[in-house]
C-alpha cells in the first residue's frame, strides 16, 4: 500500500470520497465480514470432495428412476366427482387411504376440533409451520361445517380442491369458498411422485380459508 493509501486507512488524508473509493471500502467490509462469519463457523478449510457413488448406489438410483418413469407413464388423472364418488364431507375414514382429499378431510377434521398440532402436521414441512403459527391464524375461526365442491387433479402430484366453508367469526357465520392446493411429498419435504413408497400429501396454502383477503370478501 503507498503513502496516499496509509494515509486514507488512518484517516489522516480525508478527500477520497468519490463513488469507486466507497464502492471498494463497502466491498472490502463485506468481505472482511463473510471471512469472519466462515471463520466463527470452522469453514475456512477446503470442502471435503464428495465421494464418487459405488456401483451398488448407482445401481439403486438406476432402479428408482425405472420405477419413477413407470410411475409418470401410468399415471392418469381421476375422474372425482363429490356426492357421487367420493363424500362431500365426512370422516376421514370414510375416504381412500392415501389420497389428496383424505388429507385435506383430516386438516379440517382436525380444525373442527381446534387440532393445531394435527394440523401443523398437514402442512408441508418446507413452510416450517409450528402448531403456535396455526393456533395464531385458526384460533379466532370456528369451522361449523365444510363441504367438498371439486376435485381437480392438475399434475401427478399436484391437486387442487375446492372447499366451501362455513365458519364463525366474531360471532357472525361466514361462508367462504376456497382452492386449496396439495402436493405430494416425501419424508424430508421434498418433491416426490404419486404413489412412491414413503410420501404423502402435504397441504400447500394453509392459511387460505382463514385469510385476510377471504375474511373480507366472503359472507
Amino acid at each position: 500500500m503507498g503513502l496516499k493509501g496509509e494515509q486514507v486507512q488512518h484517516g489522516i488524508d480525508l478527500g477520497y470520497d468519490s463513488k469507486l473509493v466507497a464502492a471498494k471500502s463497502w466491498a472490502a467490509l463485506f468481505a472482511v465480514r463473510e471471512w469472519a462469519m466462515l471463520a466463527e463457523r470452522g469453514e475456512l478449510g477446503p470442502k471435503p470432495e464428495k465421494p464418487e457413488p459405488t456401483i451398488f448406489e448407482i445401481a439403486q438410483q438406476f432402479q428408482k428412476n425405472q420405477k419413477n418413469e413407470k410411475l409418470l407413464n401410468e399415471w392418469k388423472a381421476r375422474s372425482m366427482i363429490p356426492g357421487v364418488n367420493i363424500p362431500v364431507n365426512g370422516e376421514p375414514n370414510e375416504y381412500e387411504e392415501g389420497t389428496p382429499e383424505r388429507k385435506l378431510v383430516e386438516y379440517c377434521t382436525f380444525w373442527k376440533a381446534k387440532n393445531y398440532g394435527g394440523m401443523s402436521k398437514c402442512i408441508m414441512k418446507l413452510r416450517n409451520v409450528r402448531p403456535e403459527d396455526v393456533k395464531d391464524q385458526y384460533s379466532e375461526f370456528t369451522l361449523e361445517s365444510f363441504y367438498i365442491k371439486n376435485v381437480l387433479e392438475e399434475a401427478v402430484s399436484l391437486t387442487k380442491i375446492t372447499v366451501d366453508f362455513e365458519i364463525i367469526y366474531n360471532g357472525e357465520q361466514r361462508k367462504c369458498s376456497v382452492e386449496m392446493v396439495l402436493l405430494f411429498q416425501d419424508k424430508n419435504g421434498g418433491g416426490s411422485i404419486r404413489g412412491q413408497a414413503g410420501g404423502e400429501w402435504m397441504v400447500r396454502e394453509w392459511d387460505a380459508p382463514v385469510s385476510k383477503k377471504t375474511v373480507d370478501t366472503e359472507s
